[in-house]
């Protein structure tokens, strides 16, 4: 039977899980997701923003447990606004990562979360962290979510070190065939 959903017939729609990822370049970042929550084989939302403001300048993008990964950008948030406001400057990402990094652990048998933490500071520009299930790696890119296993081979044949803002915005899109894709920019003149 056409379109009956059977995972013979050409019609079945793949479910590859939430795709996350971000990437740094001289002078910024690049990060996105794809727009799906899934619950199982359902999709129950087609059109979620999976990348959360931590500050002006970092951001996370979200995997796991929608609730538990919005839960946890938002307590990130809110410590971030208080340790900007302490220290009458603008956070580091690093700060922020290790704020993301700490909440995971001390949660991680209670929640089910992943989060990239992407951004930009005038210390040491854009970078890109990844904090699962309590640690911290800065690495030039990271991918993370259920789907991700379906793109390691575009990003390891894909990826080279020194790309531009727009090779950055390429690598992103394509790699997710994604709706969110944001961009942020700075540079140490703003």
């Amino acid at each position: 039977m056409s379109g009956s959903g059977h995972p013979y017939n050409s019609s079945y729609e793949v479910s590859t899980g939430t795709t996350i990822i971000a990437v740094e370049f001289d002078g910024g970042i690049v990060i996105g997701s794809d727009s799906r929550v899934s619950a199982g084989d359902a999709v129950v939302n087609r059109v979620f923003n999976k990348v959360s403001p931590i500050h002006d300048r970092i951001f996370c993008a979200l995997s796991g447990s929608a609730a538990d990964a919005q839960t946890v950008a938002e307590m990130a948030s809110y410590h971030m606004d208080i340790h900007s406001i302490e220290m009458q400057t603008q956070p580091l990402v690093m700060a922020a990562a290790n704020l993301v990094k700490g909440i995971s652990y001390k949660y991680k048998e209670e929640i089910s979360a992943h989060l990239i933490v992407a951004g930009w500071d005038r210390k040491n520009g854009g970078q890109v962290y990844g904090t699962l299930g309590g640690m911290i790696t800065r690495q030039p890119f990271a991918i993370g979510g259920s789907g991700s296993t379906y793109i390691y081979g575009y990003v390891d044949s894909v990826y080279k070190p020194g790309m531009s803002k727009e090779e950055c915005e390429r690598f992103a899109v394509h790699g997710e065939k994604t709706i969110y894709v944001i961009l942020f920019t700075f540079n140490i003149n703003q």
